[in-house]
């Protein structure tokens, strides 16, 4: 379901059940989440179940601030976009504290696009891509493809951060390379958004809460689920808790500024 923007098919599990009529096995309790976390995404998954032995966890409303006084090595920063990553990567380098960002193939991509633009300087290119984006966008008004136009401005306020304070395109490039990772390295806080981690999990995770949509629909078991609510359950769930130790099974709830101006 959250793969939508790139055609996956959100009923493709259902149509499998409607066509073949198979035995359901729910595999409904999680031996990873606290049992705050289950209860908070009961209304989208309501047959979810913690472990007899999972721990209760934390979720705590919190401020950039309070992040960045907080974050530590293994944490975990999630989004369900990716600017907020890259923006506050390079918060955490000005800490002098180690950060990267998960995706090395997203890093691709934009380089194809800045390769494209054939810029030399930071101001040709962003130049460039106002024009680039606003064309796209045009474009995908008139197909009617709105992820893809959330898609689009994602990537274009992305490229604004990587370039902030620089003023070659080589410059970015190398950026780029020090940001972005598939393998990040042990020691460091991890930024990442919610597509890229969907199969991870930490004991501590940083979920910037305002880049998420969810509708407040509260479901049936079994009914298909909205796309951004899925995205915003599977963010959540992300958070591990291990018995007997208190500093696991924490969610803290950060909103930060999105947009070109945030």
């Amino acid at each position: 379901a959250i793969f939508g923007f790139a055609g996956a098919d959100a009923r493709s599990t259902q149509n499998f059940i409607d066509k073949w009529e198979p035995e359901i096995l729910p595999l409904s309790i999680t031996y990873r989440c606290p049992k705050v976390v289950v209860e908070s995404v009961k209304g989208i998954v309501p047959d979810y179940e913690a472990a007899p032995t999972a721990p209760d966890g934390e979720i705590i409303e919190s401020s950039i601030e309070q992040m960045y006084l907080l974050w530590k090595a293994g944490d975990v920063c999630i989004s369900a976009t990716n600017a907020p990553t890259v923006k506050h990567c390079l918060a955490a380098w000005r800490q002098g504290k180690k950060a990267m960002v998960l995706g090395k193939d997203f890093a691709d991509e934009l380089k194809k696009l800045i390769k494209r633009s054939e810029s030399h300087t930071v101001v040709e290119f962003l130049g460039w891509l106002s024009d680039y984006v606003q064309q796209e966008t045009e474009r995908l008004l008139a197909m009617k493809r709105n992820e893809q136009i959330e898609k689009l401005d994602d990537i274009e306020e992305t490229l604004i951060a990587l370039c902030e304070g620089l003023s070659t395109i080589e410059q970015v490039n190398s950026r780029m390379e020090m940001v972005f990772a598939d393998d990040p390295k042990d020691g460091c806080i991890l930024l990442t958004s919610t597509h890229k981690f969907k199969g991870g999990e930490a004991a501590v995770i940083w979920m910037f809460s305002d880049t998420y949509k969810p509708t407040g629909r509260v479901y049936e078991v079994g009914e298909l689920i909205e796309p951004s609510d899925c995205l915003w359950y599977v963010a959540r769930t992300r958070v591990m808790g291990v018995a007997g130790d208190p500093d696991s099974g924490k969610l803290y709830l950060v909103p930060v500024k999105v947009g070109k101006k945030g």
